[in-house]
């Protein structure tokens, strides 16, 4: 797999997380993502798209598997069930 192979699978996941996390909340949520990765030596380090997969992806035959993809914060709250905002994700 290339890196560009990698890099749009790696967006179709987050699209796919984003589309069910709208569906769930009744409104389109911004594409505009954060990653937090846990793994390649981080532990929730935050990161943009192109950060994320130049740490995930090391040559064609050797990448991370990405396990769970997730929506953990729209406009301020997080999945931890604290309201730092007013949109809510888990209702």
């Amino acid at each position: 797999m290339t890196n560009c192979e990698f890099r749009l699978l790696f967006e179709q996941a987050l699209e796919e997380a984003a589309r069910n996390t709208s569906k769930r909340l009744g409104y389109e949520v911004p594409r505009q993502f954060t990653i937090l990765l846990h793994g390649a030596g981080h532990s929730g380090d935050p990161m943009d798209i192109e950060t994320a997969v130049d740490k995930l992806y090391v040559s064609e035959d050797r990448f991370y598997l990405i396990i769970d993809v997730a929506i953990v914060e729209v406009n301020g709250y997080f999945h931890d069930g604290i309201t730092r905002d007013t949109d809510r994700l888990c209702r």
